[in-house]
């Protein structure tokens, strides 16, 4: 037992000094932030629309995936939900995540049992997706641009793009930790929604690259913004390495984690550590905004669903 608390304590003191590391950073270019006050309307009205585009995209993947759970969600039903999670996650310990199974459970009797490995499987089908996608990338900036990349960002994606070879992993893992080998069964049992449907596959991969794109067009809006010119192979790579901000879900939204993530990222690729991360910032603050006045329509939606569902009953 004091051991483990040690542990947790371990880690939460190396959480603690890699988010203050990522504040300091910040805080350098901190007055550049005060330009989200300064937008023109053509800069807030594209940020938006790729906001509301992210979000429905994401929508559009909760519809067509969990109509193979047995929920049949509308597409506002699928986009509302997608509002719903992004907020939640402002909440420490996966808000959104439960926020989004309690809704399936109450609307549609999705257990959490069936609901939890799907769920965590589709998160490997994400991560793979992002993997690659930086890879191709990175490749491509070295090809064509002549850019050094590092081992480290290689290995990494790497990693990454085989994360979906999980459901394959021999049984005889047990000498993993118990919370490693809960996420192996998770995507195991999970990944059968989507290996016996290769066309609902092949959508979700689809739709995710378009969800990469999107982000990474905002990245790239948001450096112009700041007046720094950057390839936009690279705000793939930032979009792609975001995903891994939802491992360490103690605090909400992945707060410091993404900063922190991108930032480093960045500074490997001899790029402003600080500037990177005041970007994240800033797309954090901007689309927090967005998805908050999209929930005030989403939350009346969800609402009367379930009101509609009880009145059935």
């Amino acid at each position: 037992m004091a051991i483990t608390n040690f542990r947790i304590l371990y880690n939460y003191f190396i959480l603690i000094i890699f988010i203050a590391t990522v504040l300091y950073f910040v805080l350098i270019d901190f007055d550049q932030l005060a330009i989200i006050f300064d937008l023109s309307f053509s800069q807030s009205f594209l940020l938006t629309f790729l906001v509301v585009c992210s979000v429905f995209a994401r929508g559009l993947i909760n519809t067509q995936f969990y109509r193979n759970l047995n929920a049949p969600l509308s597409l506002i039903e699928g986009i509302s939900i997608a509002v719903l999670n992004t907020i939640g996650n402002l909440l420490p310990l996966s808000g959104g995540l439960f926020a989004k199974g309690l809704y399936l459970k109450k609307r549609y009797q999705l257990q959490f049992s069936h609901y939890l490995p799907a769920t965590v499987a589709l998160f490997a089908c994400f991560l793979s997706v992002n993997g690659i996608t930086s890879l191709i990338s990175l490749f491509l900036l070295s090809i064509f641009y002549d850019v050094q990349i590092s081992l480290y960002l290689i290995v990494g994606f790497i990693l990454m793009s085989f994360s979906i070879a999980i459901q394959w992993a021999p049984l005889k893992y047990r000498f993993l930790p118990h919370h490693v080998t809960k996420v192996i069964d998770n995507v195991q049992n999970g990944w059968s929604i989507l290996r016996e449907n290769k066309r609902l596959l092949v959508r979700i991969i689809g739709i995710q690259v378009i969800f990469i794109c999107l982000i990474s067009l905002r990245f790239w809006i948001i450096f112009a913004i700041f007046s720094n010119e950057i390839n936009f192979l690279l705000c793939l790579i930032f979009a792609g390495a975001s995903v891994l901000s939802s491992f360490v879900n103690i605090l909400p939204g992945g707060l410091g984690v993404r900063e922190g993530i991108i930032g480093g990222i960045s500074y490997l690729m001899g790029n402003s550590f600080g500037l990177s991360a005041l970007v994240v910032v800033f797309d954090r603050c901007f689309s927090t905004v967005i998805n908050l006045i999209l929930l005030l329509c989403c939350s009346y939606v969800l609402s009367s669903r379930l009101l509609e569902n009880n009145s059935d009953r």
